[in-house]
């Protein structure tokens, strides 16, 4: 289903159907641009909304949208969503896919060129690849009868502990300031003091942020 498609109105043309007002579609996007589009899914106030065609609105509306991109659509029931996703094809699937991708990649690449960035991204990326290791090791010894080996877990630990440090530091946090705040939102989580399933799924978010922000 496409995503931030913003739809000024809708209107009913006369032996034609619906036609949806496009209000921001995407730079250089023309009506000759239709194959990548038609046939797609996009939602708006809860419902949804397969587009059959595109075309510049030329007459029979208000002048103030003449010359937008208008979508003819058809309005979805819940069952035709359910049959669109039965049926849907890897290729109608990439569609979505790149349609909804970030590629403003300049813009990327300027955030990807600070320090700050790149010593985060490295602790993040540490953090997954040694976790990744952590839980191969403990696979092996669930699905495969493998002994677990202590040695090598405890070295797992050590090496995500030295990848949050890469982390702590570029923030600015320390190991004893993260340990407190985390100690203190769990200790505001559970009324008892103690892990209690009710509290954990009825969390008072906002109380949580407050403790954490420190205030």
């Amino acid at each position: 289903m496409l995503e931030n498609i913003e739809i000024e109105d809708f209107h009913k043309i006369p032996g034609r159907g619906l036609i949806a007002v496009w209000s921001n579609p995407p730079s250089g996007m023309k009506p000759s641009s239709l194959g990548l589009i038609k046939g797609e899914i996009f939602s708006h106030k809860d419902r949804a909304y397969r587009i059959n065609g595109c075309e510049y609105i030329k007459s029979g509306l208000e002048d103030s949208i003449r010359g937008n991109i208008g979508l003819l659509v058809t309005e979805l029931s819940s069952e035709d969503l359910v049959e669109e996703i039965k049926t849907m094809t890897p290729k109608e699937y990439m569609k979505g896919v790149l349609l909804t991708e970030s590629v403003d990649f300049d813009a990327i690449r300027l955030r990807l060129s600070t320090k700050r960035t790149i010593r985060l991204l490295h602790g993040a990326e540490g953090l997954c690849t040694e976790s990744g290791e952590f839980m191969d090791m403990l696979k092996k010894h669930i699905f495969y009868g493998k002994d677990l080996d202590l040695v090598n877990a405890g070295e797992e630990i050590g090496d995500i502990f030295w990848y949050i440090g890469i982390i702590l530091d570029e923030l600015g946090l320390s190991f004893e300031e993260v340990m407190k705040k985390n100690n203190a939102k769990l200790m505001a989580r559970y009324n008892k003091k103690k892990f209690d399933a009710n509290d954990a799924q009825n969390r008072d978010l906002k109380k949580e942020r407050v403790i954490l922000e420190g205030k």
